[in-house]
């Protein structure tokens, strides 16, 4: 058995608050509604808030997109709004207590898409779906789409972390072995070196391992200080989205970026323009769940749009779309299926940026085992050769 506090409102409009004994949250919540009352709050009172800093639990993209894709299902099958969240509650986990929280939203009168703003984290993202899908859009096809958009976005992270993983631990294994050099051997060697009249850029490596050696707090000072600094920064939405704006012009990493945004938000404008949604609707809906770069090319495609352009020459002549999206728009209007061709366009887009993904991984991990293997036998060979000339001194 769990204790759970409650807050709820009785028939009278008085204010009850108390603690009651129940198997889960779905058992707690009926205990409390079969009473009579409206529940208003219910948490686990078994978690202790230590000193009241207990952090709060953000809730993680998986669990967003595996709410709104199981919401989808049911609504899609017929059940109403509250029982769907219902069924979903039953269970364990964040998706089973962010439909509880959302139930408990509805039931005091408010929207499914207030609700999911409330949760907050990757819940925010789904509220945008929700509200489109409240203002007529189809409640089942939006969640559905928001589902995707956020389960494509989680996997494609997903792959960059694995991508990166193997890369990072070689550069990471490598710096610490230089380091190691340079902060305990050569400074261990340089007094017979200075003495021997040898070794010059031993005597100088040692000198930075000495300096290193001396300065070791204020450095791992100013190392914490800049992650926690970086942390702040990533936290503030105007530096994320003009990261995300620079990211589009680098080289290498620019195109997976760009694919990676244009797949999600094509299948986006898809599923609005099957559930009946106006292209221009479409696009600024798209615009707003989009990065910076692609949310201006959506504007100017709406507004050449109201401008009075057909929707394939607006498309035509934005010039910051890949050109499958482009050729396909053309198609699309065409052939009477622009929803089927965006998200051909998006799922194509998509599948580039995966292979590029491992395609890059495929590449840094053996260029970075034999970067850092040339630089560590480089710093070896250099310190064993002094070594060695001392040696045919004495002999």
């Amino acid at each position: 058995m769990t204790r759970f506090r409650y807050v709820a409102v009785g028939p009278d409009g008085s204010r009850k608050a108390g603690h009651l004994d129940a198997p889960g949250e779905a058992d707690a919540r009926r205990m409390v509604s079969s009473s009579g009352d409206l529940l208003v709050e219910l948490q686990d009172a078994s978690r202790r808030d230590w000193l009241k800093l207990e952090r709060r639990t953000v809730l993680p993209s998986a669990a967003a997109a595996e709410f709104a894709l199981e919401l989808s299902g049911l609504l899609g099958a017929g059940a109403p709004m509250r029982k769907a969240l219902d069924i979903q509650s039953g269970g364990s986990g964040p998706t089973a207590r962010l439909a509880g929280a959302v139930l408990t939203h509805i039931d005091n009168g408010g929207s499914l898409s207030d609700a999911l703003r409330r949760a907050g984290g990757s819940a925010v993202m789904l509220a945008e779906f929700a509200a489109a899908g409240e203002a007529g859009a189809g409640l089942d096809t939006l969640m559905e789409s928001g589902g995707r958009f956020l389960k494509a976005r989680t996997d494609a992270i997903s792959r960059i972390r694995n991508a990166l993983a193997y890369p990072i631990f070689i550069a990471l294994l490598g710096l610490v072995a230089m380091s190691v050099i340079t902060i305990y051997v050569a400074p261990a060697l340089a007094p017979t070196l200075k003495d021997s009249g040898q070794g010059g850029f031993v005597i100088w490596l040692a000198s930075v391992g000495d300096w290193t050696q001396a300065n070791m707090s204020w450095l791992a000072a100013g190392v914490a200080a800049s992650i926690l600094g970086g942390s702040v920064l990533m936290s503030r939405a105007s530096v994320r989205r003009r990261l995300g704006a620079l990211l589009w012009s680098l080289p290498v990493l620019g195109p997976v970026a760009r694919d990676l945004d244009v797949g999600q938000s094509c299948d986006v404008l898809s599923a609005l323009l099957q559930a009946g949604r106006p292209l221009e609707s479409a696009l600024r809906f798209a615009s707003a769940v989009s990065g910076p770069n692609l949310a201006a090319v959506y504007d100017s495609i709406g507004q050449n749009i109201r401008d009075g352009q057909v929707a394939s020459a607006a498309f035509a002549s934005a010039a910051g779309l890949p050109a499958e999206v482009r050729r396909l728009a053309l198609l699309g209007e065409k052939s009477s299926a622009f929803a089927g061709a965006m998200r051909q366009a998006g799922r194509i887009c998509h599948d580039r940026a995966l292979r590029r993904i491992d395609q890059f991984a495929a590449l840094v991990g053996p260029v970075l085992v034999i970067g850092m293997g040339a630089a560590i036998a480089l710093l070896m060979l250099s310190i064993l050769g002094t070594l060695s000339g001392i040696g045919d001194s004495v002999l």
